[in-house]
């Protein structure tokens, strides 16, 4: 009595590296499941034993992926230092996929690209992997970006409460 509402399970975490809850985000690079790439859903739940995100897929199935397998799609996405067409460059955009190395952005005008991520800022609190890095041991790691040192060309990323690192765009990837 006088607690209020319990809670049915473990709360969703909020870490650094877990995508927030009700993200959207896109299904990618799947092996077991391929058929299921590309599809689009948002996070429900994070089980932080296994290491996977629960999404809830748009037709209403619900799956189970490693953070690897998802791609956020995320609004408010920077194009920058694009020197073949420079009109580009300062643009909002919205990630919608990816296909390679290059993910593909709507302009506002509803024009398709496909971009380098070295090409975009992400914009703060955007979740992103670590790679190519000289430190082995930050390398797949996941961390939240808190902001975009435009003078330094560097990402602050916060890897945890007691982490941070300064990173370029080359570095970091969605």
């Amino acid at each position: 009595r006088g607690r209020g509402r319990q809670s049915q399970g473990p709360q969703y975490p909020s870490r650094a590296d877990i995508i927030p809850k009700g993200t959207k985000v896109q299904l990618r690079n799947l092996q077991s499941a391929a058929h299921e790439n590309g599809k689009v859903g948002k996070t429900s739940d994070y089980d932080a034993h296994k290491g996977r995100y629960l999404i809830a897929l748009e037709d209403g199935q619900p799956v189970s992926c490693k953070p690897a397998n998802v791609l956020q799609l995320l609004t408010g996405v920077e194009i920058t230092g694009v020197e073949s067409n420079p009109e580009f460059n300062g643009q909002l955009v919205e990630v919608t996929g990816q296909h390679n190395e290059r993910y593909q952005v709507k302009l506002r005008d509803g024009r398709a690209l496909g971009l380098q991520g070295s090409r975009l800022i992400w914009p703060n609190k955007a979740r992103v992997e670590l790679h190519s890095l000289s430190k082995p041991e930050l390398n797949g790691k996941f961390g939240c970006i808190e902001e975009f040192d435009r003078v330094a060309g560097r990402y602050v990323v916060k890897l945890s409460e007691q982490q941070t690192v300064k990173l370029k765009p080359d570095n970091v990837k969605l």
